[in-house]
Parts: structure tokens; C-alpha cells; sequence
């Protein structure tokens, strides 16, 4: 079948990595895809967005800034053009943090829980490909702090001062 559009918001904090939102839709809906996004960006205020660098990927980095002009919201966007097979790209990205524990989500996180649970044997690995590009952008930033207090997510109880992604 189809793949699914995944978004992820990562967060890092005190070098442990953060699911702090995610959504999915099955295919490729450029309305969805943007709708989503921007209430991520309003919400989150992320460094920058994330995406796939490869085929429509490409082209759905061009309508992000195509939409940043229009809604007036600008945030840097980065295509990762990385030409390793998934699975390589996944397993080189998430098996050293996940075997450290330092990768976090919240109980209702169930799709990348379920991904990340029983890869490799599942049918998508759209989530883990999410959560790979989010986790290597941000280990770029491990140590940032913000100039701002941070603050209190109540699934995790931990104060938190974030570099964020949307892959």
C-alpha cells in the first residue's frame, strides 16, 4: 500500500532525545502536510524543518517556502539528501541512542512505539525514518540551551529547554 506522511516534533534535552508530537497520513497531501506543519511551527517554534531530500520530497521543500512566503512565518528548512539505503539510515541513526535509552515518547506515541518496538519485522518504517532524520539534525545541537526558561511538558515531568526538528 500506500506510504504514510509522517511529521515529527524532536526535542533534546541533557542529551536524551524527545518525541514530543507526531502525526501521520497515509499518501502524499501537500494541504495536510502544510496545515499540520504551520501548527507545529506556531506551537513548537522549531530551529528548523526537516525533509527528505529525495524525489517529491524535493519538491515539498519548495512548497514549505512557497507557504512560508504566503502565511508570513519563516523558519530555515533543510532537505537531507542522504543516498544510504533506509534501513542503513535507520539502524546507523537510532540503534546507539535507542540501546543507550535516550530516546524518549509518550504512552500515546503508539505507531513509533510499535515501529521502533519491532523493527526490523513491520511492513512501514515511515515513523523510524521520521524520528532518524529528527535525531541526527539535533545531535548537531546537543548541549544548546535557549536564552528562554523553558518548560514543563507533563507527560515527560522533566523541565526542558529544546533544539527542535520536524522531519
Amino acid at each position: 500500500g500506500k506510504d504514510w506522511e509522517v511529521i515529527h516534533v524532536w526535542g533534546i534535552y541533557q542529551g536524551n532525545y524527545y518525541l514530543l508530537a507526531r502525526d501521520s497520513n497515509r499518501g502524499h497531501d501537500p494541504d495536510w502536510t502544510l496545515s499540520r506543519l504551520f501548527e507545529y511551527v506556531r506551537h513548537f517554534r522549531p530551529l528548523r524543518v526537516v525533509v527528505d531530500g529525495t524525489a517529491y520530497q524535493r519538491t515539498l521543500k519548495w512548497i514549505i517556502e512557497k507557504a512560508q512566503r504566503e502565511q508570513r512565518i519563516f523558519f530555515q528548512v533543510i532537505a537531507i539528501d542522504d543516498k544510504r539505503s533506509k534501513a542503513h539510515k535507520i539502524t546507523q541513526g537510532l540503534s546507539g541512542v535507542g540501546a543507550q535509552k535516550k530516546v524518549y515518547c509518550r504512552r500515546d506515541h503508539i505507531p513509533f512505539i510499535q515501529q521502533f518496538s519491532t523493527y526490523p519485522n513491520l511492513d512501514h518504517d515511515d515513523e523510524l525514518d521520521a524520528a532518524w532524520m529528527g535525531i541526527q539534525e539535533l545531535s548537531k545541537f546537543e548541549g544548546f540551551e535557549t536564552d528562554e526558561d523553558g518548560y514543563v511538558d507533563d507527560d515527560y515531568k522533566k523541565p526542558m529547554r529544546i533544539a527542535q526538528v520536524i522531519p
